[in-house]
């Protein structure tokens, strides 16, 4: 069973001391950080409390801020060691916390310790940092109902279990394209292109750990026909076929293939990104780490991708 928890404006309400008191050093520079304000339309407005949103700084504080949320449930022993499942006691045992700055799931083995145990502390926990779970997004469901977690939806309706985009972040990637698309209507077929390549590989390369294929499939389609409607405002008067041939080209075994034929430049399809199967680290391990049996683990074979994306 999963509780799916939302925080309540986190970034707005978190208590400044409840991150002050976890630092030792840079408090000064965080300090003038946490109070610097924002300007809106040349008028400065003070900050008594919260974060702000954006701040290069803001996943790093809500880090601080919910740091011991793992530690609640027994994650972790006295002395700092992870705490393996099988070692948990009383109504920890089974209990786990999956978190990312302020986005996190808590899992347990019935319904009832989610209702009875979870709640109660995780409640008291955030109310002490001046924060409040969203009653109305906040849910307890199954893997077979399945969940949203970091852009994935992740369910088990069967045997198998399966992790792929989560359609919200497909539309809005696809309102991204959109914008980049038609925000650039005087550019050249071959800086459209390089505007829009990085973007795509970007987005396929977060994905291409999960079950992808039908996500990947449905952006370069509907790419497709958005830089068809793009060619065809270009040229009103002029036919499809005459279109087609001076936009779109075949290459390898793929036909009509967004590209500039005077320098060959292609558009990216995302379809072609390869996908890996996730390779399962412990959530501990740093790749900062200067621990030489630490830094072997991340250099075995498979594992470069991940070191890579998480540097």
């Amino acid at each position: 069973v999963i509780l799916d928890a939302d925080l309540n404006g986190f970034f707005d309400n978190i208590k400044h001391e409840t991150i002050l008191k976890r630092l030792n050093e840079f408090s000064r520079v965080v300090i003038r950080c946490l109070k610097a304000g924002i300007i809106e339309k040349g008028k400065l407005h003070e900050i008594m409390r919260g974060i702000v949103q954006g701040s290069p700084l803001s996943p790093v504080l809500a880090n601080i801020a919910l740091h011991g949320l793992q530690e609640l449930f027994g994650a972790f022993s006295g002395n700092g060691q992870y705490t393996l499942p099988q070692y948990k006691r009383g109504y920890n045992k089974d209990v786990c916390v999956v978190r990312y700055a302020d986005d996190f799931v808590i899992t347990a083995p019935s319904k009832r310790i989610l209702e009875t145990w979870v709640l109660p502390k995780l409640r008291r926990f955030l109310h002490v940092r001046g924060i409040q779970l969203n009653e109305e997004k906040t849910k307890i469901t199954t893997k077979k109902e399945g969940f949203n977690f970091l852009g994935f939806t992740i369910e088990q309706p069967r045997r198998k279990l399966y992790m792929r985009p989560q359609d919200e972040k497909i539309k809005k990637f696809l309102n991204r394209l959109r914008e980049i698309v038609w925000s650039n209507k005087q550019l050249d077929q071959r800086k459209l292109i390089r505007r829009l390549n990085p973007v795509l590989r970007g987005w396929a390369m977060y994905y291409r750990y999960s079950d992808a294929n039908r996500a990947f499939e449905i952006v370069d389609y509907e790419l497709w026909k958005l830089l068809w409607r793009w060619a065809k405002r270009r040229h009103p008067h002029k036919g499809k076929k005459w279109i087609l041939n001076k936009y779109f080209g075949k290459v390898g075994e793929v036909n009509w293939l967004f590209r500039d034929k005077k320098t060959g430049y292609s558009l990216i399809q995302v379809i072609n990104i390869r996908r890996l199967k996730y390779k399962f680290v412990v959530g501990t391990l740093s790749p900062y780490d200067p621990n030489p049996k630490v830094k072997k683990i991340w250099e075995r074979k498979g594992y470069e991708d991940i070191r890579h994306a998480m540097t």
